[in-house]
């Protein structure tokens, strides 16, 4: 049973999955007392006393009896009185953003979750990627700046003070340059966005993946962003701070001009490599397709297809199928059912830049049909607003989903 699971999880002190079980179900329309008794416990633990009130009086409402969710009631209207005398000044305070260490797009829908964080704490967001980023070649200190420019004025350096506090306690002033400190298991590892966003400490560090998706439940009411679906504010924070170098940004320009990717194009990413391990019915998923692009061709009997794909196979197949449409990048494809990232190791950083450089060219197309099983597509969707029938995700939209895996301890 799910309740039940969600306060076992609760009792372990396991927060996110407590949160995200209690989620699954109000996303079904499954509500009750102990649901929101359970979300109103975890808001209050991590200092959200605004939302643990919201869900502690819903509970009340489903049970008015309820003496653990009236005695938890007084305790967070305590916290909040003790709150509000609290005159201490706040001094300049940072969120350092680790890389996540997945696929390039899973890699920035990690630094995206994590600038809403930084929106919601009112943090200077420092983005750094290491030397030991599947994106980095090592020449660089931080591989993000291989692929976009700084998010913020401040570098990981300033960020190293004997004056400083650090949040979780496992970084200080020695080791804050390192990756992977207890970033899977040990004290203070899997943390989620939602114990960053009310601490007093100076840096806060998220190393640990949290979604848009999860994060939006935490937004105030009082919040500019609130009320916002997660599109919007996928679209926001790409906007605001995801802007692509400018040697990128040429090879973007140039290939617009020299192909025909614009008004006349479907853009259309099919996933091969590491996906068919991944998914076993990748094949089959992968030929679902047809269907979709036939329908966008029948409307539109013109138009060119610019295709996104780490498979040669896959290339070879749409060439085949599509003769005469197909345009795409000169870009590394793989033969086998290892991801590009993991068998061009000897050259990171162009990898990762002809990842950015198929997403943004997709992005300016005008039709769109990508796997919502993968952050590539899911990125593409939310580098601009979209007409509803001009794209199409297959099997889902994994920003819109809940992960129950990465907090099943």
């Amino acid at each position: 049973m799910i309740v039940k699971a969600a306060v076992s999880a609760l009792n372990k002190g396991n927060l996110p999955q407590a949160e995200l079980l209690c989620r699954s179900l109000l996303d079904r329309g499954v509500e009750g007392p102990v649901i929101h008794e359970i979300l109103g416990r975890i808001a209050s633990r991590v200092g959200s006393y605004e939302l643990a009130l919201q869900h502690l009086t819903d509970s009340l409402k489903f049970n008015p009896s309820s003496q653990s969710a009236l005695a938890e009631k007084r305790a967070v209207e305590e916290k909040v009185r003790a709150q509000a005398t609290d005159a201490s000044a706040h001094e300049e305070r940072f969120l350092l953003i680790k890389a996540w260490g997945a696929g390039f797009w899973s890699d920035v829908d990690h630094v995206v979750g994590a600038l809403l964080v930084a929106e919601l704490t009112g943090r200077i967001p420092v983005v750094h990627w290491s030397s030991q980023s599947l994106f980095s070649d090592g020449n660089r200190p931080n591989a993000f700046d291989n692929y976009f420019e700084p998010v913020s004025g401040y570098t990981i350096r300033d960020l190293i003070d004997d004056n400083y506090s650090y949040f979780p306690p496992k970084w200080s002033t020695e080791n804050l340059e390192q990756d992977n400190i207890n970033k899977f298991a040990g004290k203070f590892s899997r943390m989620a966005g939602m114990y960053h966003l009310n601490r007093p400490e100076t840096v806060v560090v998220s190393d640990f993946h949290t979604s848009v998706y999860d994060l939006k439940h935490w937004i105030p009411r009082r919040h500019p962003l609130y009320g916002l679906d997660t599109e919007s504010l996928y679209r926001h924070l790409f906007n605001r701070y995801l802007k692509v170098i400018p040697e990128i940004q040429a090879m973007i320009e140039n290939f617009r001009q020299e192909y025909p990717v614009g008004e006349g194009c479907l853009a259309v990413h099919a996933r091969g490599g590491d996906k068919t391990e991944e998914f076993a019915d990748n094949d089959a998923f992968n030929a679902s397709y047809y269907k979709v692009i036939d329908r966008y061709l029948d409307r539109n009997p013109d138009l060119s297809i610019f295709l996104l794909t780490d498979s040669e196979s896959i290339l070879k197949d749409y060439e085949r199928r599509y003769a005469g449409r197909i345009v795409t990048t000169q870009c590394s494809r793989t033969d086998n059912a290892q991801g590009v990232h993991f068998r061009f190791r000897d050259d990171p950083v162009r990898i990762g830049r002809e990842v950015l450089l198929d997403t943004y060219i997709a992005a300016g197309c005008r039709y769109f049909v990508g796997s919502g099983r993968s952050n590539v597509s899911t990125a593409i969707v939310h580098l601009k607003e979209w007409y509803q029938n001009d794209y199409t995700l297959i099997g889902g939209n994994v920003s819109q989903e809940r992960n129950l895996f990465l907090h099943n301890w």
